[in-house]
């Protein structure tokens, strides 16, 4: 539920009510502020039902070089926050650049850069890099096949700088009757745990917001891949 309210000022205030199946609720409180020299402003406050909170205060700024910058301060209700500072640069051969810092009230950080590249094949390759200020470091390439037929594959690589890595594939399937299909396979070089599960569960997350159900059933089994390799498999239902 939503209500959205516009003046000639050019701002507008959106109020939404985020009710979930097992009676969880938030409340989020936004103002947009937009202008004419390519930039908005953006408020949010997010309400759960547990009376926590956090405060969200961001700035875009545009130009006609295809890029834009993002600084954002998010306030949390025992006073933590984080800073975000982002740049994002696009180009007309379908890819576009992002590097992001991100800076922590207790002075930790961590920069990350990505590169995305789409095509008219409906896939699209992401490559990141993740730097910490301890200096530990991962990188990620991942490809997302899409179709026609409602489902998209999804495979990525991560690499660490301890050069342990683990490799994910996982297939969404979705249909008409608002569900969708999630199996996922974790392949991992060391001798870590593994697991084997089946879940299930019934959510009303919108797409691409989905959360874990406290009363969520997990089936786990343990899986050998010689040599020397570890396997997760997750399947999972959601009917939204």
């Amino acid at each position: 539920m939503g209500l959205y309210l516009y003046n000639d000022l050019n701002w507008h205030i959106y109020v939404g009510l985020y009710l979930y199946n097992d009676l969880n609720w938030h409340i989020y409180v936004g103002l947009y502020l937009y202008n004419d020299l390519n930039w908005h402003i953006y408020v949010g406050l997010y309400l759960y039902n547990d009376l926590n909170w956090h405060i969200y205060v961001g700035l875009y700024l545009y130009n006609d070089l295809n890029w834009h910058i993002y600084v954002g301060l998010y306030l949390y209700n025992d006073l933590n926050w984080h800073i975000y500072v982002g740049l994002y640069l696009y180009n007309d051969l379908n890819w576009h650049i992002y590097v992001g810092l991100y800076l922590y009230n207790d002075l930790n950080w961590h920069i990350y850069v990505g590169l995305y590249l789409y095509n008219d094949l409906n896939w699209h390759i992401y490559v990141g890099l993740y730097l910490y200020n301890d200096l530990n470091w991962h990188i990620y390439v991942g490809l997302y096949l899409y179709n026609d037929l409602n489902w998209h594959i999804y495979v990525s690589l991560y690499l660490y700088n301890d050069l342990n890595w683990h490799i994910y594939v996982g297939l969404y399937l979705y249909n008409d009757l608002n569900w969708h299909i999630y199996v996922s396979l974790y392949l991992y070089n060391d001798l870590n745990f593994t697991n084997l599960c089946t879940h299930l569960r019934r959510s009303q997350w919108p797409r691409g917001l989905r959360r874990r159900s406290a009363d969520a059933r997990l089936l786990r089994s343990w899986v050998r891949i010689p040599p020397g390799a570890w396997m997760f498999v997750c399947c999972e239902c959601c009917v939204l």
